[in-house]
C-alpha cells in the first residue's frame, strides 16, 4: 500500500463511512454467529492500523498481524501492544491458538501471492470449534484507481471465494455480499473513471463531505442490522463466516 494512504487510513478511518460501516456489519456477524465466553482468542490477520481490534477487544485477547512495518507501527501507537509484523502464508502463531480469526480485505492485496496458501495458514492458527470471518473487495471488472493506490491484484467473486474456502478445510456458516446498496452509484463512478481516469492521490482517498460521509455511514448501518437475515445478491465485497469441516 502506498504510503501516504496509511497516513490518510490513521487519520480517518474511525469516522469515514467505509470503515465505520463495515465494523458495524462485523460486529453484527459476530454478535449473532461466535459464542460469547471468557478467554477467547483472536486474530486479525493483515490488521493494517489497527481499526477492527477496537471492535474485536471487547470478545476477548486480541492479536493482530500485518505486512507492512508501517501498519504495525500506527497500530502500536494506538495502544495495541500484542501486533507483530509477519506474512499471512506464514503465521508466526502455533497451531489452533485462536477461538477466532478475522480476514478483512487481505487476500486481495499483492503481498498476498498465494492466497489458498494464506488460507490453510488461517485454517491451521484456528481451533477446532473457531470461526474465520473473510472479507474480501468484489469483482475484478470494478477494478479503479482506488484498487491501485492499495495494491489490489485481484477482486473475487462469491462464488470463487467460498470454492476456495471449502478446498482449504471450511465449511460455510453465512455467506453475502456487502454494500449492496450504495452498489450502484458505485458502478456508475467506476464506469466513469474508465472513460476519464482519476487523478486522486492516497492522502485524499478517504475525504467525503461530512454530510455525504453521514448518508453513506446510514446505508451500512441499515445493512448492518439486515446481514444475518438477508443474503444480498451483489455488493462491493463478500463477507463468509466459516468453521473448520
Amino acid at each position: 500500500m502506498e504510503t501516504e494512504v496509511y497516513s490518510a487510513m490513521s487519520a480517518r478511518e474511525d469516522t469515514f463511512w467505509w470503515h465505520v460501516g463495515m465494523r458495524r456489519i462485523t460486529a453484527a456477524v459476530l454478535r449473532k454467529y461466535v459464542p460469547r465466553r471468557a478467554g477467547l482468542k483472536i486474530l486479525d490477520v493483515g490488521c493494517g492500523t489497527g481499526g477492527m481490534l477496537g471492535v474485536l477487544k471487547p470478545l476477548g485477547d486480541v492479536w493482530g498481524v500485518d505486512v507492512s512495518p508501517q501498519a504495525v507501527s500506527r497500530a502500536e501507537r494506538r495502544g495495541y501492544t500484542a501486533v507483530s509484523q509477519g506474512d499471512a502464508m506464514h503465521l508466526p502463531y502455533s497451531d489452533g491458538m485462536f477461538d477466532l480469526v478475522l480476514c478483512s480485505d487481505l487476500l486481495y492485496h499483492r503481498s498476498v501471492t498465494d492466497d489458498r496458501q494464506a488460507l490453510a495458514e488461517m485454517h491451521r492458527v484456528l481451533s477446532a470449534s473457531g470461526y474465520l470471518l473473510v472479507r474480501e473487495a468484489s469483482y475484478d471488472w470494478l477494478r479503479s484507481h482506488h484498487d491501485e493506490l492499495v495494491w489490489t491484484k485481484h477482486r473475487y467473486t462469491k462464488k470463487e471465494l467460498v470454492t476456495k474456502l471449502q478446498e482449504s478445510g471450511f465449511q460455510i456458516t453465512l455467506t453475502t455480499y456487502v454494500n449492496f446498496f450504495l452498489f450502484p452509484l458505485a458502478f456508475v463512478a467506476r464506469m466513469g473513471e474508465k472513460m476519464r481516469p482519476s487523478r486522486q492521490k492516497g492522502d485524499d482517498l478517504f475525504a467525503t463531505s461530512e454530510w455525504l460521509n453521514a448518508i453513506f455511514a446510514a446505508i451500512l448501518k441499515l445493512e448492518a442490522r439486515l446481514v444475518t437475515t438477508i443474503s444480498f445478491p451483489f455488493g462491493l465485497s463478500i463477507l463468509c463466516l466459516v468453521t473448520k469441516k
